[in-house]
């Protein structure tokens, strides 16, 4: 049937169309792969900078502490040698009494530059582990660039060769056929602008056909559009074979 020869161009230009968007697809996914380490990094900086910031907080923090606890170490010395040389009752009851808090006060003062300690520990394993990251990442990172420069311009490649062969074909459609197909091809690309009849129906949006509509779609010889969905109708004996 001489038909048969545009069906076959049609079908490869959906064909083809649909190389073009998996390619597409494999290029942004590519691309992805790079924009991902790039906010990794990015992310792994900044946890780098609050942690280095944060560290010299607890560092001063660390300071003040140990400034307190040496003082009140040493006021607990001072005065339980100068009970002894007290003279006056009224000054022997308030540095008993000052005794008596000073093992809570030195005790709390012994806590908080404990818990100090292990912040800067916690804080020194974030910001060598993020370094660690970050210098992983310097190593890699010219390596994946170019495998995804690669990749994507091997895509790139494949995708003008197809659109070429497209191109070609397009133009060598009947001219009422281009009429009818081009609007079809403009909406739907790469949404398969070409459905198939299954029985009696539109196999894209299962659309019912009348019996002399399947007839006339069926012998190949014109394009018909779905009324429903609005894609070209492909005979039934056109699709490919699932074996």
């Amino acid at each position: 049937m001489a038909s048969a020869t545009f069906w076959d161009d049609l079908l490869e230009i959906q064909s083809l169309d649909n190389l073009m968007a998996q390619a597409a697809q494999q290029i942004t996914q590519a691309q992805d792969r790079l924009t991902a380490l790039h906010q990794q990094k990015a992310n792994q900086q900044a946890t780098l900078t609050a942690a280095r910031e944060e560290l010299a907080q607890i560092k001063s923090a660390l300071a003040m502490a140990e400034q307190q606890l040496a003082e009140l170490t040493q006021r607990q010395t001072t005065l339980q040698n100068n009970l002894t040389k007290i003279t006056t009752t009224a000054q022997l009851t308030a540095a008993e009494t000052e005794l008596a808090a000073l093992p809570a006060k030195i005790s709390a003062a012994e806590e908080q530059l404990l818990t100090l300690m292990q912040s800067q520990e916690t804080c020194e394993n974030t910001i060598a582990a993020s370094t660690n990251f970050l210098q992983g990442v310097e190593k890699s990172q010219a390596m994946i660039q170019q495998e995804v420069a690669q990749e994507v311009a091997a895509c790139q490649n494949q995708i003008a060769g197809w659109q070429a062969r497209c191109t070609q074909l397009l133009a060598q459609l009947p001219s009422n056929l281009q009429h009818v197909f081009k609007p079809v091809y403009d909406r739907f690309r790469y949404k398969q602008p070409i459905s198939f009849l299954h029985d009696q129906h539109c196999a894209y949006c299962h659309y019912t056909l009348a019996s002399e509509e399947v007839a006339i779609i069926n012998k190949g010889e014109s394009a018909e559009l779905c009324l429903n969905c609005g894609r070209l109708l492909a005979p039934e004996s056109s699709q490919p074979s699932l074996h």
